[in-house]
């Protein structure tokens, strides 16, 4: 926690803006700034600045869009596997990405296509969700790709019963 500001008078920081992550060098003179737990690009920066190594790969951003950002299941029966999908259009000039993708749950099974995407095209997540339990659940996938906040959020929810 930076109290008294000493972080902001030595670095100029805009008076609106609010950071996630810095990385400081001995004198705490911010290097970089962001999350890189979010940002896989972030993520390489911070790898690259704290190994001393020059970073000469630039990651290619893109911008994408999603068909919907969450799924209701309604009632479904425990330990019974139900699909959904999830499409993504690569509304940008450069090929979209999925680096990975992350679930909150080991009950929920997610797929995809390793291939970049062209532009104008569409590629899709398939996600299978088997509750373990009955009760009303709430799963988030996190799809990593080449956009420029990082990655998409899909929810995924509905009731498990007997």
């Amino acid at each position: 926690m930076d109290v008294k500001g000493e972080l902001n008078a030595l670095n100029h920081f805009p008076q609106a803006t609010e950071y996630q992550c810095f990385l400081l060098d001995k004198d705490n003179k911010v290097l970089l700034v962001g999350n890189p737990t979010l940002n896989l690009h972030i993520w390489g920066l911070y790898k690259a600045q704290i190994a001393g190594v020059q970073q000469t790969e630039r990651t290619i951003i893109t911008t994408a869009v999603l068909d919907k950002t969450s799924h209701n299941f309604g009632n479904v029966r425990k330990d019974s596997a139900n699909p959904a999908v999830f499409t993504i259009t690569n509304t940008g000039n450069q090929p979209f990405v999925i680096y990975r993708v992350s679930t909150s749950c080991g009950c929920t099974n997610v797929d995809w296509d390793k291939q970049p995407v062209r532009p104008g095209q569409t590629t899709t997540v398939r996600i299978e969700m088997t509750p373990d339990e009955t009760g009303f659940f709430s799963k988030t996938i996190d799809v990593y790709c080449n956009i420029k906040e990082s990655l998409f959020k899909f929810t995924i929810t509905g009731n498990a019963i007997e």
